[in-house]
């Protein structure tokens, strides 16, 4: 994957944007977007100095047709290493 220049970055419509707060030092949030009158797309994210928690799923007319049932949990040292090689 090449390097991206954030400040060339565009919002996208299709998204809500993301709030997070902070309580005793680990971030908490996330969004959910309406893609289609029909679809939907959840995100939830937790994360500190030691670990990202991510969850996310997808809905179509109310059944999730991706995510899971619990969140993936990455340790902050396998972030730093770029994960598995």
């Amino acid at each position: 994957m090449k390097n991206v220049d954030y400040s060339k970055l565009e919002k996208s419509e299709k998204f809500t944007p993301a709030l997070y707060h902070e309580k005793d030092g680990i971030w908490e949030g996330g969004s959910t977007s309406q893609f289609s009158p029909v679809m939907i797309f959840k995100l939830w994210e937790k994360f500190s100095n030691n670990f990202l928690e991510v969850s996310e799923s997808m809905e179509v007319n109310g059944k999730r047709t991706f995510g899971y049932d619990e969140p993936v949990i990455l340790p902050r040292a396998f972030l730093r290493t770029g994960g598995a090689s």
